[in-house]
């Protein structure tokens, strides 16, 4: 059985599963308390803030049923020294690729020896993740996420999220994310939009899957849109050449960028 390994972000791991699922799927290893380790034996960085001390076991536990989910995922166990055939965290070795658009897909596809031309399509413009089941809001088709992190170039008082919310967003929306987020967002909007708590990425991509848009900030809600396949508006971080963005997906028609 193949094998496959991953130490996070909660994201970057569901992103990671476009190079999981071309190289046939297989058994996938979630390595606990390593991205410190990642970050600085790959990158060279220190890693702080939020970040800092992941993966953990809640991490684990709030993927687990959607990582199982997923046909080509036959088990989802945290690392424990057993042998891996793809580390997905490989990935961070490749952020100065020359090659365009240097996406979360093709950063993969270069780690594990993946054909980028070859394999363009499963790459560039098919979801990679799927959700059989669907929670859907009668009235309220538009799933929505704004918060705090990765804004980096964008005003607090976002003009486009402004104008959505003027022209009606939060009377056909609900919003996702941690309670601290949408209580950030509604203070940021002076607005009022129902939130719905998701205990697990397993009911967040019910959630997001049933939607008819989904508009977002960057974040773990976002990568699992692109995933998904979702049609979506995404509010990028503005500090990165746009050629070399991690969500820059060209091909992908149903993404919408802002």
């Amino acid at each position: 059985m193949i094998t496959f390994s991953h130490s996070g972000t909660t994201g970057d791991t569901f992103c990671s599963l476009v190079a999981a699922k071309i190289l046939g799927g297989g058994e996938f290893y979630l390595k606990l308390y390593n991205l410190e380790n990642v970050v600085r034996e790959k990158l060279g960085w220190s890693l702080t803030g939020r970040h800092a001390g992941r993966m953990t076991e809640d991490d684990f536990e709030s993927m687990r049923e959607l990582m199982l989910h997923q046909s080509y995922i036959t088990d989802f166990k945290p690392w424990n020294g057993e042998h891996i055939d793809y580390e997905l965290e490989n990935a961070a070795l490749h952020l100065q690729m020359t090659e365009r658009p240097r996406n979360f897909s093709n950063q993969h596809a270069k780690a594990q020896g993946i054909d980028l031309k070859y394999h363009q399509r499963q790459l560039q413009m098919d979801p990679w993740m799927e959700c059989r089941e669907v929670r859907k809001f009668p009235g309220r088709p538009i799933v929505i996420f704004r918060g705090p992190h990765y804004q980096e170039g964008n005003e607090l008082v976002s003009p486009t999220w402004k104008r959505m919310i003027s022209n009606g967003l939060c009377e056909e929306a609900v919003y996702v994310g941690l309670e601290e987020e949408h209580a950030w967002f509604e203070e940021t909007f002076k607005c009022f939009v129902p939130h719905y708590r998701t205990p697990d990425f397993m009911e967040l991509a019910r959630v997001i899957q049933g939607s008819e848009l989904f508009i977002s900030s960057m974040s773990s809600p976002s990568a699992l849109a692109l995933c998904l396949g979702k049609t979506m508006m995404l509010e990028t971080r503005k500090n990165e050449e746009w050629e070399r963005h991690e969500y820059n997906y060209p091909m992908r028609a149903n993404i919408s960028y802002f």
